[in-house]
């Protein structure tokens, strides 16, 4: 796991050295490592695992990921889609290979497995309500009055979509942070109403910004519109 500065420093000096990396998960994390490696080490193998028909979800959809699979080509990333990992194959003892569900043997001395942030809850799961995080009201107050919750940590309760979410993402913690600090202090509380989902970052410096739902089911596709700017390599 990577929580830590000296977790950090370790990940750079292993992903300098490496000679085939192997990053399993198709979401930021996977891909702003994928390009921190290919930064580190213009010669290594790096390519990125996915269980999913494409790259970047639930942040993206089809026609983003297709774009970004381009930016990562070029950069020598291999994008494997619908694809998962089925054992790791090892040779005297070392890490040799992954050999994945479709059969196929993936060179790797150094994997990363970037399936999704866990939320830290053991502080508090004997004390508090909890799901996969602490679930809070709108207010951002956990099941004990006067205890309140922020961040990756924080499933909370908003009353515009009527039902309890959890956010993985550092602005977010930023926006939780600050209300839960707000109602702490304050008599008037205002409740966490952070509206649509967005995913905003940059990648081999071309920005990219989703807002919205991305990937609305079959059943919902009517209630939508798909907003699309012809312009060659925007969306």
């Amino acid at each position: 796991t990577i929580r830590t500065l000296p977790d950090s420093d370790l990940a750079i000096k292993e992903m300098t050295y490496a000679k085939d990396i192997v990053f399993i998960g198709g979401g930021v994390m996977a891909t702003e490592l994928a390009e921190t490696a290919r930064s580190l080490n213009h010669d290594a193998n790096i390519s990125i695992l996915i269980k999913d028909k494409f790259l970047g979800k639930p942040r993206t959809d089809i026609a983003i990921s297709k774009i970004l699979e381009k930016l990562y080509n070029k950069r020598r990333i291999a994008i494997i889609l619908n694809d998962d990992v089925a054992r790791l194959w090892n040779i005297e003892n070392k890490l040799d290979s992954i050999v994945t569900k479709s059969g196929k043997r993936i060179k790797a001395d150094l994997i990363y497995i970037t399936t999704g942030v866990v939320p830290n809850i053991a502080i508090g799961k004997n004390l508090l309500e909890t799901n996969v995080g602490f679930l809070t009201n709108q207010f951002l107050e956990t099941s004990f009055p006067d205890i309140y919750a922020a961040g990756d940590c924080a499933q909370f309760y908003d009353i515009e979509q009527k039902r309890y979410r959890l956010i993985r993402a550092w602005h977010y913690a930023s926006y939780t942070g600050s209300i839960a600090g707000h109602n702490m202090v304050l008599k008037k509380k205002i409740p966490c109403t952070p509206g649509a989902i967005h995913a905003h970052t940059m990648y081999f410096g071309t920005s990219y910004c989703c807002i919205g739902k991305f990937n609305p089911k079959p059943e919902e596709i009517n209630n939508y519109e798909i907003l699309l700017d012809s312009k060659p390599e925007e969306y």
